[in-house]
């Protein structure tokens, strides 16, 4: 009797090949193992590792750093972001940020033309949720 062929493949390794950013913004919010859990293999480049070891302490794009600089915003709202979230509202100089203070960290940065919050709130607000989304 003849040995009979397999038509499968060999399964192939998954691999990814990540730069910084996704590194860097995993470990300020605590969560670097993500990364080793989705691939069964993450490579990180030797420039990619140098930039990592150089990279300053400070987050730019820190919700601490944002609100440094801008003050307290006009109005903060939740958002449907992430369950700790919130979206943090300067109409007069045409931003909005989605932040959590907790990890101190700026998900989103939006830019429009500077308006009155009644403006934003009358046309960007209205997709924003009025309760928490994410309680039960």
């Amino acid at each position: 009797m003849k040995p009979m062929k397999s038509s499968r493949k060999p399964a192939a390794v998954e691999k990814w090949v990540v730069n910084a950013s996704p590194v860097i913004a995993l470990a300020r919010v605590g969560q670097v193992e993500l990364l080793m859990r989705l691939p069964e293999r993450v490579v990180i480049p030797q420039a990619v590792a140098q930039e990592l070891r150089n990279a300053p302490e400070e987050n730019p794009l820190a919700w601490s750093a944002i609100k440094a600089q801008y003050g307290e915003p006009a109005k903060t709202t939740y958002s449907n972001y992430l369950q700790w979230s919130m979206t943090y509202i300067y109409p007069d100089r045409g931003l909005a940020f989605v932040a959590a203070e907790g990890p101190d960290v700026v998900f989103i940065q939006e830019c429009f033309i500077p308006m009155t919050l009644d403006e934003y709130m009358n046309t960007w607000g209205k997709l924003l949720p009025a309760e928490n989304p994410f309680t039960e």
